[in-house]
């Protein structure tokens, strides 16, 4: 059933409360939007073209509800050695990847999408490298008493001061957050919306 809103408003396909504040932060107006998409969590897919199908999947699902808006969406993945890493099924699926990635190099990428009336606009991706500490299975398992693994990609937020997984990056630190706001910028100048901020969470700071 298609809704009627403001044409001229951006909305935002996510139900991500993370990606959520960091929009808000940077004080973009958008009208946020639960997609109707489901992610799928086995693929034979590259990691770049799986969360770039997701994500435009993802602005699809809310585009055919708002057929004359602008309709964003991300995703994020890991990518370990061309394996493609998602947020976890269950505890035992978290520690499976937080055990795989200890101590170890992985990609962190994630896409946006722009879609208008189902169409996609345009898309793109930011990916950032991270080396994780190698921590001890004891404190892998406290930590999953936390449940903060869940619907996280990979397991872990690197903003958890509790678990500090994350040893260094290279790229953009919102990146691994989810949505690299950088980018964000860069593709919205695709449908002329322009906005000038400065893009220090490329950068190591915690929020």
């Amino acid at each position: 059933m298609k809704e009627k809103i403001n044409n001229k408003k951006i909305i935002f396909a996510s139900s991500s409360p993370r990606r959520k504040k960091i929009i808000q932060n940077y004080r973009y107006d958008f009208l946020f939007k639960n997609p109707k998409f489901i992610e799928g969590v086995k693929t034979n897919k590259s990691a770049k073209h799986f969360t770039q199908y997701n994500a435009t999947e993802k602005a699809i699902s809310v585009s055919k509800i708002f057929p004359q808006n602008y309709v964003i969406s991300a995703d994020t993945v890991l990518d370990y050695k061309g394996k493609v890493i998602g947020k976890p099924l269950n505890k035992l699926d978290a520690l499976h990847t937080l055990k795989l990635l200890n101590g170890d190099y992985h990609e962190v990428i994630t896409s946006l999408a722009i879609v208008k009336d189902n169409e996609l606009i345009t898309s793109a991706n930011k990916i950032t490298l991270v080396k994780t500490y190698k921590i001890s299975l004891d404190k892998i398992k406290q930590y999953l008493l936390t449940d903060y693994y869940k619907d996280k990609a990979g397991s872990y937020g690197i903003q958890n001061n509790k678990f500090v997984f994350v040893k260094e990056f290279y790229g953009c630190y919102l990146n691994i957050v989810g949505l690299p706001i950088c980018l964000l910028g860069e593709i919205l100048t695709e449908i002329k919306f322009k906005k000038s901020i400065k893009f220090t969470l490329c950068n190591k700071e915690k929020l």
